[in-house]
């Protein structure tokens, strides 16, 4: 009697034991479940990528080269392949107005730009015409900053207008002409530019 109630005894807490046991797995799977259904979220792929625009600085007026113990005639006189221009203004006269404070702003063709003309351009003026083109290529009384007139007109000593508007990429131009390079005078300032300025009227510009 005594053996069979210890076989029960037995076999009751075997039966306990493996329904804890059971559920212990059943327990166990089901928060493994959850930590395996939880998203993992990529810290880098949350963060926002900022792209900032960078600023180049555009094209600008050339820095000017500091020739201030020279007046604005000189330094006209002494550009490295501007001879024609030169000759030019002191053959017309002008080079002669220029001699006082000022300020003054020569423009300055090379003479690459005066051999684009066209054959006779220049012979063929008077020399009122000769000294009108020349004129036409200063401004009395201004040192000017072409990329300050990005657009707009100032009046030559030749009594004509000049324009100045900003081309590719921002360069500023008087009339067709790109500034090459400046030089500061005592008395104003000087740029070499690619293009001869002809006078309205006189000839089409080039």
């Amino acid at each position: 009697m005594d053996t069979n109630k210890d076989i029960w005894i037995g076999i009751i807490a075997l039966a306990i034991i493996s329904g804890v046991g059971a559920l212990w797995l059943v327990e166990s799977y089901r928060i493994s479940s959850m930590i395996v259904a939880t998203p993992v979220v990529s810290v880098s792929a949350s963060v926002a990528t900022t792209t900032v625009a960078s600023s180049t600085p555009v094209s600008q007026t050339p820095q000017a080269v500091n020739r201030t113990s020279q007046s604005v005639v000189t330094v006209a006189e002494h550009i490295t392949g501007a001879t024609e221009f030169a000759s030019l203004m002191a053959t017309s006269g002008v080079a002669a107005l220029l001699k006082g404070p000022g300020p003054y702003t020569i423009f300055v063709p090379t003479n690459a730009a005066f051999s684009q003309l066209p054959r006779g351009t220049i012979s063929q003026l008077s020399a009122s015409g000769v000294k009108r083109l020349v004129e036409y290529h200063i401004v009395s009384g201004r040192a000017v900053d072409p990329s300050a007139e990005a657009s707009g007109s100032i009046q030559a000593l030749s009594g004509d207008m000049l324009n100045f508007s900003l081309g590719t990429d921002d360069i500023p131009l008087v009339n067709s002409a790109i500034l090459i390079s400046a030089y500061k005078a005592n008395n104003g300032i000087v740029y070499l530019i690619d293009n001869v300025l002809i006078p309205p009227s006189s000839t089409q510009q080039l």
